[in-house]
């Protein structure tokens, strides 16, 4: 019985070092998959993309800084990529 106290020991205080360890990726409240995120992420609010803005009303006018490109075609452009087909012998 008594070659039983330090295993049981050593479990119970692994499981509570375990349990106190702050988890960084874990949710602060539960929420359902398909529930909506209110949160605007653009150039100008919370580190988005940093090439798109929000405007009124939705937001502020953001602070947008640089010039206006407007040389980058809106088309779509699709190429045939290089068949990868390997003929292997019978």
């Amino acid at each position: 019985m008594h070659r039983m106290i330090p295993p049981v020991a050593t479990a119970a205080a692994s499981l509570v070092l375990v349990g106190c360890v702050e988890r960084v990726n874990a949710p602060i409240a539960a929420r359902p998959l398909d529930a909506p995120r209110f949160e605007i992420r653009d150039g100008a609010h919370n580190g988005g993309n940093p090439h798109f803005y929000f405007l009124p009303p939705i937001v502020a006018t953001p602070n947008a800084t640089g010039s206006f490109d407007a040389t980058p075609s809106s088309r779509p452009q699709t190429r045939r990529a290089a068949s990868t087909r390997r003929k292997f012998p019978a």
